[in-house]
């Protein structure tokens, strides 16, 4: 005699485990996640890797001005070559590094208004600063 206990353990014993379907949808699922959480890595390490470059720039401008801030005269400050002297300094550790010193109201101008641009470029990517100050001598 059959009993209807026989029948549900029957189903239930053909119906345990996952489907190869299930199994797929959950991996593809699983790999969405994993790729999302790489790709959100590799930015993050960009991204971080461009604020370094950002505050070695500011690093190199400041330690300018500084050194223009500690000449006597204005004129000790127009007549300095400062991209060799930068690199004389070893202002060069960014990749394609270039320094550039402009004085935006003339050479001769008291206060001396000062920019100075530090530009570089990574992985085809450029970047630059820019700061400006002023340096009066009385």
């Amino acid at each position: 005699m059959n009993t209807g206990t026989d029948n549900l353990s029957a189903k239930a014993s053909s119906q345990e485990g996952f489907t190869l379907i299930e199994l797929l949808i959950s991996v593809f699922i699983l790999l969405i996640g994993i790729v999302s959480a790489l790709s959100f890595y590799i930015t993050s390490l960009t991204a971080t890797e461009f604020a370094k470059d950002i505050t070695t720039a500011t690093h190199h401008a400041e330690s300018m001005f500084e050194e223009m801030r500690s000449r006597d005269t204005l004129a000790e400050i127009t007549v300095e070559d400062w991209p060799v002297w930068a690199n004389a300094n070893n202002f060069n550790t960014l990749p394609q590094e270039a320094i550039a010193v402009d004085y935006l109201a003339g050479p001769l101008a008291d206060p001396l208004r000062t920019k100075v641009t530090v530009t570089w470029v990574r992985k085809n990517r450029p970047g630059n600063v820019s700061y400006t100050t002023e340096f009066t001598k009385w």
